[in-house]
């Protein structure tokens, strides 16, 4: 059976579920062993070769912490012997904390793993460039899409395509929120109701006023169209207090311009035949039209941190079998 062995950084909602379906990965004795040597919350860290995940689990669940140990430094958690890093971090609010710590895990060795998309959306040139230089890989699948597949499509899915342009929900607090606007519920009361049933964060201010949607814009523009923006070249708007429609949504689009790549994610009413009109309140979707796979459509009925953290695994096999 293969191993890989990883350094998991981030146990909130996301993270937290990587670990379970990591745990159940291994008993299913799949082909892949995927070893846990090291991992980090914001209050404690453990390392070493042999870390229990069900342990680390059980202690998160009753203590909110992953291990009694004091946070161990960063780059003494990265010289554990480990293939890949895994992100699950909360957002910076400038990307420069995840640059960093992406540059010091491909200088020893590692391939990257992020669910945080603060540092591609502000520093994008950047961890490519240090990727390159170390050559390492770095995959970002639950950045934009969640738990849709996004990514792996256009890697693997549609090559000999290029797409023209990319319309999506991938906002599910925004889109949530205002649906339930629409059918007269208060902005504060729908925003509480969302983060009682995971769907939006703790702190949701960063999907209220739009910047969450502004950085999936980003990483989407960058990766099509090979551009090196940051969210002060793309267009984003949030949540207002005002009477909604029932056919209003978030949609976020990427396309080009006269040969100007363009980014924008704004709220905007959909036709009654418009797939991403029929979306499910919970879920998220996209659509992209291509030039020689037609236009590709592509939904979940419910998306939230456990398929989020599928999609993390899912990069982690991906980077697995290409090492």
């Amino acid at each position: 059976m293969k191993e890989i062995k990883v350094i998991l950084m981030g146990v909130g909602n996301v993270g937290l579920n990587v670990l379970r379906i990591l745990q159940t990965n291994n008993e299913r004795n799949g082909g892949l062993n995927v070893r846990l040597v090291g991992v980090s919350d914001s209050h404690s860290s453990v390392s070493g070769k042999n870390l229990n995940i069900q342990d680390i689990i059980r202690n998160k669940e009753l203590n909110g912490r992953v291990s009694n140990n004091a946070e161990i430094d960063v780059a003494e958690l990265l010289k554990e012997r480990a293939d890949i890093l895994v992100d699950c971090t909360p957002a910076s609010r400038d990307g420069s904390r995840e640059a960093d710590l992406y540059k010091m895990a491909f200088q020893n060795g590692l391939d990257v793993v992020t669910a945080n998309k603060s540092g591609l959306a502000n520093r994008w040139k950047d961890i490519m460039d240090s990727a390159k230089k170390y050559s390492r890989k770095i995959r970002y699948e639950a950045t934009v899409a969640g738990g849709v597949p996004l990514f792996s499509i256009l890697d693997y899915s549609i090559i000999p395509s290029r797409v023209i342009r990319f319309r999506g929900i991938v906002s599910s607090t925004i889109n949530y929120v205002i649906r339930n606007m629409a059918r007269g519920a208060k902005l504060d009361q729908v925003v509480d109701e969302a983060i009682r049933k995971g769907i939006a964060e703790r702190n949701p201010q960063d999907d209220l006023k739009g910047l969450d949607a502004g950085r999936k814009s980003v990483i989407l523009v960058n990766r099509l169209f090979g551009t090196t923006y940051t969210l002060k070249d793309v267009r984003y708007e949030g949540v207002k207090e005002l009477p909604y429609g029932e056919n209003d949504r978030l949609i976020t689009e990427v396309y080009e311009d006269n040969g100007k790549p363009v980014a924008i994610s704004r709220i905007a009413s959909l036709s009654e035949d418009d797939f991403l009109r029929h979306i499910d309140i919970d879920g998220l979707g996209y659509q992209i039209i291509t030039d020689n796979n037609g236009t590709v459509n592509v939904s979940d009925i419910s998306d939230g941190p456990y398929e989020t953290a599928g999609a993390v695994v899912n990069d982690i096999f991906i980077l697995s079998n290409k090492s």
